[in-house]
């Protein structure tokens, strides 16, 4: 009797909470939509009646505002933080440079879109620039693509082969301030092979391969975040391949594909959106644990995992029947609580404890961790390069619990997240406020990121040629944007996930960036293996599923 009136009771907490929290996002709404209109409303006057006919006079067509609000977001500029997103793309063979460069002009930057009969990589022969404080794109009308897709030059202490460790270090000199440096970059390693393959090295230097290796290929796609996205260089890839590209995730198909579903999201998000942004920043700007990076160095550190079998996954998702980026998350949560058990953190903090040698220390490794999940919001029209990612935080369980509990805890916590207008919210805020002055996303970003950022990027399920030579293997690291200091991107190429970390040295060195990516490889095994042996004891004749 007692436990179902305690069970009643709390039926009804629950939903006059839920009702109390509702009234509270109309109420919001109704008080901040009209504040938010009129600002809106006086710099879209100022933009359109003022800035827009000055530039028109002064530059002609040389130089204009920046259209959408969600590319300005990416220039934000703090002391050693990246705006730049870093694509590796590794080839069964050796490519030529020259050809390359001539095929990427042809096929790239002349494509044109069937359907408007414009180009549609024009922005890659733009430059991000500021005037009368405001973002804006300038026309390079000294574009060379020569100078953009060209030979990366090894350093002469790694001799003329650069090895995979060798190209890692390279990845932290890209991840630079790029005043001085073309926004986007297509670098060619002319030869490269991986760290297993060599047998002697000397000094650096590349002795001798091991019986067998050939000597390869690779690039290094490095581009300022604000031309475009992850989506958008996936797609940007697959005009390079001939044929129907093998997407795992095609970004023009939409996530709802319901038409009268997606009107009630969008009227969700209008409803909730002031109330969810305003949690956003609140949450974001009170947040305190080891990887909230406020003061950078200026030196990033790069790592990546080993190649792990799509099939371990495949395990992990027919047992569970949990989401891709729901598993891909609680392994990472599970290797982030090693990180904090075997490198206690040396930090300030009002949840610190005066360690033995004076630093101040984390009383104990948190059973919570503010983390922010990286996503795209589908669909995209074309190709054209643009900005549809957004960040929505969400608290990880990083709790001292056994494998199979902890993915259930982010299973309902990314159900939960699913069915919240964040992720939409977000990107509305990104593309309404970043038309705003310069100095305004300035401040308003400084608060607009979180600790840790992750990210899953799947790529191709099958095995492409990138005009005209084979690709064997990709990865990629993602920006670091306000105080964010960890940030993990998994990709996928046919049945192999890479787990690619960037890491502040002020947040991790790199030893310890090591063996994060190497916990979440560790993870992604053991918990596989549990789920082959709950999915062996609870239906011995099942065939787990092979499609995903």
């Amino acid at each position: 009797m007692a436990s179902s009136f305690s069970m009643m009771l709390h039926k009804f907490l629950s939903i006059l909470i839920s009702v109390l929290d509702t009234l509270l996002a109309l109420l919001l709404t109704v008080i901040f939509v009209p504040v938010l209109f009129l600002l809106w409303l006086l710099n879209e006057t100022v933009r359109v009646c003022l800035i827009a006919p000055i530039l028109r006079v002064t530059y002609g067509d040389r130089l204009w505002l920046v259209p959408d609000g969600a590319d300005n977001v990416w220039h934000f500029k703090k002391f050693g933080n990246s705006r730049n997103m870093l694509i590796i793309t590794i080839y069964e063979t050796k490519i030529d440079p020259e050809e390359y460069q001539k095929n990427f002009n042809a096929r790239v930057l002349n494509h044109i879109d069937m359907k408007t009969g414009v180009k549609s990589y024009q922005k890659l022969k733009q430059i991000y620039t500021s005037k009368l404080g405001y973002n804006c794109w300038k026309r390079d009308e000294n574009f060379d693509v020569r100078n953009h897709v060209k030979v990366l030059h090894s350093n002469n202490k790694d001799g003329h082969i650069l090895t995979e460790s060798a190209v890692l270090k390279v990845l932290g000199q890209l991840t630079d301030d790029i005043v001085n440096k073309p926004q986007w970059e297509d670098l060619i390693i002319t030869d490269f092979v991986y760290d297993e393959d060599v047998e002697e090295m000397v000094d650096g230097r590349v002795i001798k391969l091991k019986p067998g290796v050939e000597v390869r290929s690779a690039r290094i796609f490095r581009c300022h975040h604000g031309i475009m996205d992850g989506a958008s260089y996936l797609q940007m890839t697959s005009i390079m391949t001939d044929g129907d590209f093998p997407f795992s995730a095609d970004p023009k198909i939409p996530l709802i594909r319901n038409k009268w579903r997606r009107y009630l999201v969008t009227l969700g998000c209008f409803l909730f959106g002031v109330k969810t942004a305003m949690r956003t920043v609140i949450v974001a700007a009170g947040v305190q644990n080891r990887f909230v990076t406020r003061q950078f160095s200026g030196n990033t550190n790069h790592s990546w995992s080993r190649p792990i079998q799509l099939e371990r996954i495949k395990e992990i998702k027919g047992v569970t029947r949990s989401s891709v980026p729901t598993i891909l998350a609680s392994v990472i949560a599970g290797a982030l609580r090693k990180l904090d058990e075997s490198y206690p953190v040396l930090k300030e903090g009002k949840d610190c404890d005066r360690g033995q040698e004076g630093g101040e220390v984390f009383a104990k490794p948190s059973d919570e961790l503010l983390m922010g999940m990286i996503g795209a919001v589908l669909p995209y029209k074309d190709v054209a390069p643009k900005n549809r990612y957004t960040v929505v935080n969400f608290t990880a369980n990083t709790s001292p619990c056994t494998r199979l509990r902890r993915l259930e805890a982010f299973d309902r916590e990314m159900k939960g997240l699913a069915a919240k207008p964040d992720f939409l919210v977000n990107l509305w805020m990104f593309q309404i406020f970043g038309r705003f002055p310069a100095f305004f996303v300035q401040n308003m970003m400084k608060n607009g990121g979180s600790p840790v950022v992750i990210s899953n990027t799947p790529w191709a399920r099958r095995s492409v040629k990138m005009l005209g030579d084979p690709v064997q293997d990709l990865g990629g690291w993602v920006p670091l944007l306000a105080f964010s200091g960890l940030g993990i991107l998994i990709t996928r190429y046919c049945e192999t996930l890479r787990v690619c970390g960037v890491a502040e040295e002020a947040c991790l060195s790199k030893e310890q960036l090591n063996f994060v990516i190497g916990e979440v490889q560790k993870e992604i095994m053991a918990l596989s293996e549990e789920c082959a042996v709950v999915n062996k004891i609870l239906n011995p004749d099942s065939i787990i599923p092979k499609k995903f």
